[in-house]
């Protein structure tokens, strides 16, 4: 009996273990299934995860569904973007939810190295708007439709990495290496959440400014939560940014699709250094060895609705005092001292436009170095109002005294001394007599330099003045490693530009006795891949809100493989364009003058437009610098002598600024007076064709051609030429895939041909006989080589044509008419592109005269009020005095 129930035992122990075992397995494909459709249900992207695995005795009686490889990728646009990724994500799930059959219970999430970007493009898309849209009038949320049941107690994310990108504004925002676990039952009505954060690197940036660089901070917090009324209550709490510690309670209800929240928060700890951490670049190792004393207030508030519709604000205040701050680095002989700093930013209502940013006072003394800065602004969105002061003077050499630097020079002397104050309205309306910006920067001896640019840059003089019509650069002279560039000029509009974005107006001359843009940019090594290096480059963007006009003079230019000398022209900058006029260089042992425009439209892909003018330039050295002519005429290899030409052409332009082959189009004129091509697979097959070692070596002598380029095929239009005492008459094209399709009709004297013409007559002799042409009593040999297969594997087809001349003055003439018709077409276009210019520089003229006219009737009007109010004054004035003396004369 006893065995027998031993035996039953066992039975029904190992079926239970398989039944465990096989559970999760045959619910596998059910959890698969409604993990894709709950996805795709609500996700316009394209979803992709690696493997999906169900496992039981890690969370027993409960079991375990995991997901690897996780990713999300936008469509369209952002269809190369990757918005979200982890490596893994683990769920526990209630086996006995898999039996009910409604829904299947989660109670606990673990993300493992969670990758979120979220991003901004520059017409305002987003790559995170990917669910589907519904119409709110007609659809209502089922919220019991979905086929899991949240019966969460934990959330645990590890190793995350947030960013956030948005280019409009100009702002970046990266959470690296963050933890975060969250726990509470969230099944009740209310709970008591735990919150723990960290995050090792934070950075924050906007319009160029670092707010937060490299940043840790932590946060651990007990929530109360009423799901009910949707109030999250904030009550012991702890947060750190770096050493600064901040305590923060209040609470955040949702209210619809509104937030009604109140804050309060202020320093835990009132030591200066705590917020000495904040400042990028002292919050570093070794920051504990600092030694600082000063006194700081730091706190605020927000309180009041967010609303979207009406836009509605609640109402914040922060308020940021240090007192006599002081900091200094153990092993450096001085400190900065006397730093005192009074920060207000109040906004009283809901309306953001009352908001006022007061910085009364920010003073430092950088050993010794007195610094002083003030700020304040009101009605920031209607009417900005601002004032502002900066003033100090720096040596820059004293710096080593107060900061470590490692493997770092600087020497100099900076002197600032600005003010400025004004409304945006009257920045706007040009009314210069209500503005105030005054003030200079100078800049003697200086220099920077250090292990990454051993070179240096100096600067041995900068003198620039302030005026609220224009900023007047005196001079600026530079020098950086092997390149000089001296500046001057004046920039006009540049408040509106710096305030509200317009359009910066203004006329630099730079010249530069040698400028080697290799060291600027920094060469790569010959050992890094093509596809590596063109990653490094990025297109630059031309602002439409610059209008310069660049007088340029470079005596010397070196980039990439090019060796350019004599740069000599007006450059112009406007609506995202450089335009170049009448540019000339000398480069490849010849000259170019060049006009033309690089674009960059927006949304587009950036494009050039030129036209070049190139005489005696070297064919090898052109060949070898140029990969566009290797690209469109690889031929030019085997080439030696000097070329000249007119060349048109228009071609969008890739990531690394080379044209788009298949996009460039345009037409010209080559000349040259001399060529020797050699050493070609092409010559190799015409010497065997013809017997004529002769053509082993060709040398063709006062070329005059045309061509066209065709969505990147070259099409060469007939042409007569000599080819080592051989008339020849040459037309044809090569197209992108290296194919070749040419005629060439040599006109082949008998006497030159020697005992190859025997071998030649009987190769033809069938041929002959058929046209009635009499081999044996020709003079000349007339033959077309028709050229096909490709510039790597060529072939030949000798025909044979009249061994008169008729049939080759024929084709000759035919080739002059087309030669005519080509030059008129030229001259056709190059009178078209004379008259858009001028048309264009006549419009430019009116258009700046109108504005000159609208501009002066404005002062006249503005002088004239103001005599007339000068006048009603004076009026005034005399009224007032005749009164008074009357009013004497009658006492008298």
């Amino acid at each position: 009996m006893t065995k027998k129930i031993v035996k039953i035992a066992s039975i029904f122990i190992l079926v239970i273990l398989i039944a465990l075992i096989v559970t999760p397995y045959a619910f596998r494909g059910k959890l698969l299934e409604i993990t894709k459709q709950e996805i795709n249900n609500n996700i316009n992207a394209t979803v992709a995860f690696n493997k999906f695995s169900v496992r039981l005795f890690r969370d027993f009686p409960d079991f375990t569904v995991s997901i690897s490889d996780f990713s999300i990728i936008g469509k369209d646009s952002f269809a190369l973007d990757t918005l979200v990724y982890f490596k893994e994500l683990t769920a526990t799930v209630d086996i006995m939810s898999l039996f009910s059959g409604d829904s299947i219970g989660i109670k606990r999430i673990c993300i493992d190295s969670p990758y979120l970007h979220a991003f901004v493009a520059a017409d305002g898309s987003v790559n995170y708007d990917i669910f589907f849209e519904s119409d709110s009038d007609s659809l209502e949320v089922d919220t019991t439709s979905s086929s899991f049941a949240m019966q969460l107690q934990d959330i645990t994310i590890k190793n995350a990495r947030v960013e956030y990108n948005d280019i409009p504004y100009n702002m970046y925002a990266l959470f690296d290496d963050v933890d975060m676990n969250i726990s509470g039952d969230f099944t009740d009505i209310s709970t008591q959440i735990k919150t723990a954060i960290s995050a090792q690197a934070c950075t924050f940036k906007m319009d160029g400014i670092s707010y937060l660089s490299h940043a840790e901070i932590s946060i651990d917090a007990d929530i109360d939560a009423d799901f009910e009324a949707e109030k999250y209550t904030l009550r012991d709490n702890e947060m750190k940014i770096n050493a600064l510690e901040l305590e923060c309670n209040g609470w955040l209800q949702f209210e619809e699709d509104d937030m009604r929240m109140d804050f309060a928060f202020e320093t835990k700890k009132t030591d200066f250094k705590h917020f000495l951490s904040l400042i990028p670049g002292v919050f570093m190792e070794g920051f504990e060895d600092i030694s600082a004393d000063g006194k700081l207030a730091l706190n605020g508030n927000i309180r009041g609705l967010y609303s979207d519709s009406p836009e509605l604000y609640p109402s914040f205040q922060l308020n940021l005092q240090v007192e006599n701050g002081v900091f200094k680095y153990p092993d450096v002989p001085k400190s900065v001292d006397n730093i005192f700093l009074d920060l207000q930013i109040n906004s009283p209502t809901e309306q953001l436009d009352n908001m006022t940013i007061d910085l009364k006072k920010l003073t430092v003394n950088f050993a010794e170095n007195p610094f002083f800065a003030s700020f304040f602004m009101k009605n920031p969105l209607s009417d900005p109002y601002m004032k502002a002061a900066l003033k100090g003077n720096i040596d820059l050499h004293s710096i080593a005294d107060f900061i470590p630097l490692e493997e770092t020079t600087l020497t100099g002397g900076i002197t600032t001394d600005i003010s400025f104050e004004a409304r945006m309205s009257d920045i706007e309306k040009e009314n210069y007599d209500a503005i105030t910006a005054l003030g200079n920067v100078a800049i003697q001896d200086f220099s920077y330099v250090d292990t990454d640019f051993p070179e240096g840059i100096f600067i041995s003089d900068l003198q620039s003045t302030f005026s609220p019509q224009f900023v007047y650069l005196e001079s600026c002279k530079i020098k950086m490693g092997k390149s000089d560039v001296a500046l001057s000029g004046r920039l006009e509009n540049f408040i509106p530009y710096a305030l509200a974005n317009e359009t910066v107006r203004g006329t630099l001359d730079l010249y530069a006795h040698f400028i080697d843009a290799n060291e600027l940019l920094g060469e790569e090594s010959e050992t890094v891949e093509t596809d590596t290096i063109s990653e490094a480059y990025e297109i630059i963007t031309v602002p439409s809100n610059i209008d310069f006009e660049l007088h340029t003079k470079i005596d010397r230019l070196l980039y990439d493989v090019y060796d350019i000398e004599n740069i000599k022209g007006v450059v112009t900058v406007r609506n995202s364009t450089v335009s170049m006029e009448n540019l000339q260089l000398n480069m490849l042992q010849g000259a170019m003058q060049m006009s033309g425009k690089y674009a960059t439209p927006p949304e587009e892909k950036p494009v050039a437009d030129f036209s070049l003018n190139i005489t005696d330039f070297d064919i090898a050295q052109s060949f070898n610098t140029f990969t566009t002519i290797q690209a469109l005429a690889p031929i030019i290899k085997h080439m030696q002598g000097a070329f000249s030409t007119n060349l048109s052409f228009y071609s969008n332009l890739e990531q690394d600024f080379m044209p788009t082959l298949s996009s460039i189009n345009g037409s010209g004129k080559i000349e040259t007076n001399s060529i020797v091509l050699q050493n070609s697979k092409l010559q190799t097959l015409i010497v065997d064709k013809l017997k004529q070692n002769d053509f082993k070596t060709i040398q063709a002598k006062n070329l005059n051609l045309f061509f066209e380029i065709i969505n990147g095929n070259v099409v060469i239009h007939p042409f007569e030429s000599n080819l080592n005492g051989t008339n020849a008459l040459i037309e044809g094209k090569s197209g992108l895939d290296q194919s070749l399709d040419y005629k060439i009709a040599l006109q082949i004297p008998r006497e030159k041909m020697g005992s190859a013409a025997n071998q030649l007559m009987s190769q033809f002799s069938t041929s002959a006989a058929t046209k009635g042409i009499d081999l044996q009593n020709a003079d000349f040999i007339d033959i077309t080589m028709l050229i096909g297969g490709s510039i790597t594997n060529p072939t030949i087809t000798p025909v044979l044509g009249n061994t008169t001349s008729g049939v080759f003055n024929s084709v000759k003439n035919q080739a002059k008419q087309k030669l005519q018709a080509e030059q008129e077409k030229l001259q056709q276009e190059a009178q078209a592109r004379v008259n858009a210019a001028k048309a264009k520089a006549e419009a430019e003229v009116a258009k700046r005269k109108q504005e000159a006219e609208a501009k002066a009737k404005a002062e006249v009007q503005k002088q004239t009020q103001q005599v007339q109010e000068k006048i009603d004054e004076t009026k005034s004035e005399i009224k007032s005095k005749a009164k008074s003396q009357i009013r004497d004369a009658l006492k008298r």
